[in-house]
């Protein structure tokens, strides 16, 4: 597959419409038989423009009027090393059934006959519109690594199956975006425009400028495509992964073939850590989890982002997870002071329905799951295997709002293309290893409020000596009083701001966790009130397994 790109534009009519209708200027009109403009490249090489003309009822977005490379059938225009046009630079004022000219578009590529490869020059290509005109349209300045600010656009692509060549493609569109202006030279503006496949483990948009872009990004191997609207600039330039909803963009609607089938991934553990806590604007900010899933009808865009960001947890970038290639998060996600009956889903923020400039495009699809089931004002743990959605963020649903939430993260699984080297798990019959009511353990004596104590998990029950995590019941009975929980934690590190399960006056309460294995092949568990403990094993993760 060819990385060049060729005379011919590879976005859609569609996007072409939505996104140039903020960036076009309307230049002074004067009666003629064509649109004429004449305007200055500046550049270090020449290069071909191809010029697209828009009518009342019809045109732009399907063959140039006038192309870039030179052709004794059609007419042509390019730039010369000096930055001066050469060729035809007017199109006509009408045409037969589509009435007349509204606007001209142009897009210019640097290179010969107008075809570049941005793998190979530091010299990217633009865009822009003009309302027709005899008119000169200013200075054009391509963008060139390392000068007036552009720089190159090459980002990373990652995926558990092959990358081949040319696997992805990507098409590049800047645009104008609130507080993300284009170039402007006081008569136009214009942004970077690029179509290029892949090489090796990297994708391009050749050089450019910094902003906000609409990229399509296709998959070859799967045929899955999609359009992202996000923001580049120079060392923020984002990962490709094709294993990942939305291919880990923030924002995106899926133009073919759906969302992204699971890959195998092994897990990485954290130590006990708190990334969300409601109460104290910890990972949402604006107050308790409200009802429904973050959807809002109001027309006022500033209530929109807020009710969004109610429900919205970054998972990814944070806490000891990376940016890209994680598939799922394990955390114990705990519930408190509900109003009323109710539950919490969490769920992977899904793609967009609808349009990227739709922000409610990506609300509507919540699972008739649950993870926590809620009565009343006390705290309700239960650990959530969650997959990552768009942008690396989960979302959270509230049947019955608003509630607090707390969640604390015990590690996270990685796609078998960005991360090796994790654990795997092995699992075994559950065992008792503590029970303070009989002494199994330990002492046949309760835990006291503040107390800790350490228990050895590895190479004990089954569970192999070198393992990384054990997977856990924990149980807490009868606790002296309200407000009681047990944190556990590797031995050997401080009491982490985390806790595994939460206590209730009227018996026992139990939570499956994953604990981190610390010092000596042992955890740690500290209690808060006093109260018996039981611990159960299941399995771990380790370098044995599956």
């Amino acid at each position: 597959m060819s990385n060049s790109i060729t005379s011919r534009r590879s976005l859609p009519r569609i996007v072409l419409a939505v996104a140039t209708a903020m960036t076009a200027l309307v230049l002074s009109s004067k009666p003629a038989a064509a649109g004429s403009f004449t305007f200055t490249v500046v550049s270090p090489i020449g290069g071909g423009i191809g010029v697209d003309a828009a009518y009342q009822f019809g045109g732009a977005g399907g063959p140039y009027e006038i192309s870039p490379c030179p052709s004794p059938t059609q007419p042509s225009l390019e730039w010369n090393a000096a930055g001066q046009l050469v060729g035809t630079t007017s199109v006509p004022d009408s045409q037969p059934g589509l009435g007349s000219l509204t606007k001209v578009s142009f897009e210019l590529y640097p290179g010969p006959c107008g075809r570049y490869d941005p793998w190979a020059t530091d010299v990217g290509g633009v865009h822009f519109e003009a309302s027709p005109s005899v008119f000169n349209l200013g200075e054009i300045a391509l963008p060139v690594a390392g000068q007036n600010g552009a720089f190159r656009i090459d980002g990373d692509i990652i995926s558990a199956t092959p990358i081949t060549e040319g696997r992805v493609i990507v098409d590049a569109f800047q645009f104008a975006d609130a507080g993300r202006p284009l170039q402007n030279n006081g008569t136009v503006a214009y942004g970077t425009f690029a179509s290029v496949a892949s090489q090796g483990e990297q994708w391009t948009a050749g050089a450019g400028f910094a902003g906000r872009y609409l990229l399509f990004v296709t998959d070859t191997t799967t045929g899955r495509k999609i359009l992202t609207l996000t923001d580049i600039f120079a060392g923020a330039i984002p990962t490709i992964d094709l294993d990942a909803i939305c291919f880990g963009f923030d924002i995106c609607s899926e133009e073919q073939g759906g969302s992204p089938s699971p890959v195998p991934g092994e897990f990485f553990p954290i130590s006990p850590t708190r990334i969300l806590d409601t109460r104290i604007g910890l990972g949402i900010t604006n107050g308790p989890v409200r009802t429904g899933d973050g959807a809002s009808t109001s027309l006022d865009p500033v209530i929109r982002a807020d009710e969004a960001a109610n429900h919205e947890l970054q998972v990814t970038g944070r806490f000891g997870v990376p940016e890209s290639g994680v598939s799922a998060v394990l955390l114990n996600v705990t519930g408190v002071f509900a109003p009323g009956p109710g539950f919490l889903s969490v769920i992977p923020r899904p793609a967009h329905r609808t349009n990227v400039f739709d922000d409610q495009g990506s609300f509507g699809t919540v699972p008739n799951t649950s993870n926590l089931n809620l009565s009343d004002e006390n705290a309700v743990p239960n650990m959530v295997l969650a997959r990552v959605g768009a942008g690396g963020k989960i979302r959270i649903y509230n049947s019955f709002g608003p509630t607090h939430v707390i969640a604390d993260i015990a590690g996270w699984f990685g796609t078998a293309g960005k991360h090796v080297g994790g654990a795997l798990f092995e699992g075994v019959v559950p065992e008792r290893l503590m029970d303070t009511r009989t002494g199994i353990g330990g002492p046949a004596q309760r835990f006291a409020d503040g107390e800790t104590r350490e228990l050895t998990v590895a190479g004990v029950a089954g569970i192999p000596a070198d393992a990384q995590s054990v997977v856990l019941n924990i149980t807490l009975d009868q606790p002296d009083d309200v407000g009681s929980f047990v944190t556990a934690f590797p031995t050997g590190e401080q009491p982490p701001d985390a806790s595994n399960v939460n206590g209730t006056l009227s018996g026992a309460r139990a939570n499956l966790s994953v604990v981190k294995v610390g010092a000596g092949g042992k955890i740690s568990l500290r209690t808060f009130r006093g109260a018996d403990v039981l611990v159960d094993v299941m399995g771990s993760f380790g370098s044995s397994g599956g």
